[in-house]
């Protein structure tokens, strides 16, 4: 064993005291980071009454009825069984919490057990990122919350988030801390929030803890199925009638011109994709059809052709400025959608 006094191993010609040993040192807070997830392990590992299990295995059952299309085997009994120990069960959280505090715990240890009574359902939309965290804003209360941004977590604007957390803000005011996982999910045109807005509206819960403890599995099998949905149910329940005329007269353009299936239906989905997520305004379908056909243009994807701007426009009975000022919009959509592939290209790699 090397002593503080002794050469350090390291070849520096320091003494080891004055070299690597305070890199060797585990901090506090990675000690307590190790022990919070020891306490959350261990409620997992108790012995529960027969009773108790029972209880466990009629939610299982429903949950693995109601969710087999959506999810696989593994991750259902994760989602079940995080529900039932910290949102159905809280009290089995508790008298868990009860034991550890009684027992010999570090004084940084006992401050955030302290905050752990109370198991929190969040369900928000991202809202922004800044200094290694995210914004999340609450959609069934007024809270904001924050979440300590890790490689690889998807942190889009305007996705939701949902799962249950505890309170941690030994970083940030209003931090959380992940038990298991969390869902994030892309919400392009909202529909998938509203709809779960919609469901505790109906019920007019006082207290939004009664409204997960009776409507979890709803909550995650609306998230799942709205998750699954095509581009073209999409279009069908999500887009307006003038929304939806566009893409039908840029396509019987496309088809009079012979442009082929792969070229007609790729300006499809560009043109579905940014209305859904931009919300663009316009009264004649035309002028979107129009944009888009010009931005097919400049991209190359219809070939070879010498339509003018003008020529475009009159193609679609739009004015030339409509038609170019829906262009450059969703030009930079595109180049947005292309830079957070990229970047989402270098996260994963």
């Amino acid at each position: 064993m090397i002593g503080r006094n002794d050469p350090c191993l390291c070849g520096s010609g320091k003494k080891y005291k004055k070299c690597c040993e305070k890199k060797n040192e585990v901090s506090v807070e990675q000690l307590v980071n190790g022990e919070l997830e020891r306490v959350i392990a261990g409620v997992y590992e108790q012995s529960p009454d027969p009773k108790d299990v029972a209880e466990f295995d009629n939610f299982k059952r429903q949950w693995t009825s109601r969710l087999t299309n959506h999810l696989e085997g593994h991750s259902i009994e994760e989602s079940v069984t995080e529900y039932f120990l910290f949102v159905a069960r809280q009290d089995m959280w508790r008298n868990h919490l009860a034991k550890v505090q009684s027992g010999p715990v570090r004084s940084a240890l006992q401050s955030v057990l302290e905050t752990w009574q109370q198991p929190t359902v969040l369900f928000g939309r991202m809202n922004k990122e800044k200094n290694d965290f995210v914004e999340i804003n609450e959609l069934l209360g007024n809270n904001t919350y924050y979440l300590e941004k890790e490689d690889g977590m998807p942190a889009d604007k305007g996705s939701l988030v949902f799962g249950v957390v505890l309170p941690d803000e030994r970083k940030h005011a209003n931090g959380v801390y992940i038990i298991t996982s969390l869902l994030f999910l892309r919400d392009l045109n909202g529909s998938i929030g509203d709809a779960i807005v919609k469901l505790a509206d109906a019920g007019n819960f006082e207290d939004m803890n009664d409204f997960y403890k009776e409507h979890m599995l709803d909550i995650y099998e609306i998230l799942m199925a709205k998750d699954n949905v095509t581009l073209d149910e999409l279009i069908e329940h999500d887009l307006t009638p003038v929304h939806r005329e566009s893409l039908v007269l840029l396509d019987d353009v496309l088809k009079e011109k012979g442009f082929d299936d792969e070229a007609r239906l790729l300006l499809k989905n560009m043109c579905a994709s940014y209305i859904l997520k931009e919300r663009p305004n316009f009264r004649k379908p035309g002028v979107m059809s129009a944009a888009i056909f010009l931005i097919a243009i400049d991209l190359g994807i219809l070939g070879e052709t010498d339509l003018s701007n003008k020529e475009v426009a009159e193609l679609f009975d739009v004015s030339t400025s409509s038609m170019t000022k829906h262009a450059e919009s969703i030009n930079e959509f595109i180049h947005k959608m292309y830079d957070k592939m990229v970047e989402d290209k270098k996260v994963n790699a």
